[in-house]
């Protein structure tokens, strides 16, 4: 009997090292996304489009081509931190409709791709008949240069880009949720599952339990996050194809929201490529959807970083949240020394069960 109970405290110490090192590798992946996204309020690997009101705090990286009705870019440098990569970047085609304005850092657009456009050295304006884009304001030396002969991102491959941020969906995806939803005083909280979990917090949300103002049939009016210091809250969005997140009830309550990441499941090639945000008001989080066409086409402001593989925003504002977990995850890695004792725990509980196996069924009573 003490040799069966000296297995399963083996058994269950191999399995809490197990539940540290999954921990492990969320954080990990979370690391990953935070030192990828680097600066911009946007990176979309194909098309982007901002029309009718299209100011972003951050910088934007598109892939594909890129169409600006009007709007400022850049337009909070107190808010991200300038650095070599320039804050405009186009590696396609560059519409603008009436006059653009980048407000910091510099562009760097597709020489190949724009050259019907002509550049005024002393208003520093790329124009192409009526529409402009004007880098007059913006204090980098580099904002005098024609951006076609600017350079792009250092180190900056957007198809190994977006290999790599599809599996680190694809690794947040796959992780066990450890937190919970719930809907108190018509609040729809999320929270950990036990008080003394740290670290990353797992979710899983399904769109399709979220209609209007209700989720799983209960109504909420208020969408609340409350992210502890050092941790790091992970949704995982599952059956988002079509679906508008939080159409209804006030996201406007909470902290920590620099922590939070919104992971919309990787899609099936059969069902629609879209996933929306919000109805007016705000939302809050970064946003990785490496896979999807992100469609903010209702006037409402995502505050966060976001990830798409096409980008639609209508009537609305990118606010600029710097997704910030690159320290925090290493309280969770076991130390080298621990993996040893998984080992001896695992050889352990294995010889013990052995033995007993050997020695024939136990006897109760």
């Amino acid at each position: 009997m003490r040799e069966l109970r000296q297995a399963v405290v083996a058994l269950l110490l191999l399995s809490s090292v197990a539940v540290a090192a999954t921990a492990a590798t969320v954080g990990s992946a979370l690391t990953q996304f935070d030192q990828s996204v680097r600066h911009y309020n946007l990176i979309s690997f194909g098309s982007a489009s901002f029309q009718q009101y299209g100011d972003t705090e951050g910088g934007l990286a598109i892939g594909g081509n890129l169409y600006l009705d009007g709007g400022t870019i850049a337009a909070q440098p107190g808010k991200f931190a300038l650095t070599s990569d320039p804050t405009l970047y186009v590696a396609g085609r560059l519409t603008v409709n009436d006059t653009a304005k980048l407000q910091s850092g510099y562009a760097a657009i597709s020489a190949a791709a724009n050259a019907g456009w002509s550049w005024d050295g002393q208003q520093n304006r790329l124009s192409a008949g009526q529409t402009v884009l004007s880098t007059v304001n913006t204090p980098d030396l580099r904002g005098d240069t024609d951006p076609r002969l600017n350079t792009g991102p250092d180190n900056w491959n957007f198809s190994s880009l977006r290999s790599d941020l599809i599996g680190v969906s694809q690794t947040l995806g796959a992780a066990s949720a450890n937190g919970l939803i719930v809907i108190d005083s018509q609040n729809l909280r999320f929270k950990a599952a036990n008080a003394n979990t740290h670290g990353a917090i797992v979710f899983d949300l399904d769109a399709n339990l979220l209609v209007g103002n209700t989720y799983a049939g209960q109504m909420f009016s208020n969408v609340q996050f409350d992210v502890p210091e050092g941790d790091a809250f992970v949704v995982n969005v599952r059956n988002a194809a079509g679906r508008t997140l939080f159409g209804a009830g006030n996201f406007n309550s909470g902290t920590g929201y620099d922590r939070l990441l919104w992971n919309i499941v990787d899609r099936t090639p059969s069902t629609d490529e879209t996933v929306r945000f919000g109805n007016g008001g705000q939302f809050y989080g970064a946003v990785l959807a490496p896979t999807w066409n992100v469609a903010n086409d209702f006037g409402t402001a995502i505050n966060g970083q976001v990830v798409a593989d096409s980008f639609t925003d209508r009537g609305a504002e990118l606010h600029f949240t710097g997704f910030n977990f690159h320290e925090e995850f290493d309280s969770e890695v076991p130390e080298p020394g621990t993996y040893g004792l998984v080992g001896a725990a695992a050889c352990v509980g294995i010889v013990l069960v052995h033995r007993r196996r050997r020695r024939g069924p136990a006897v109760l009573g």
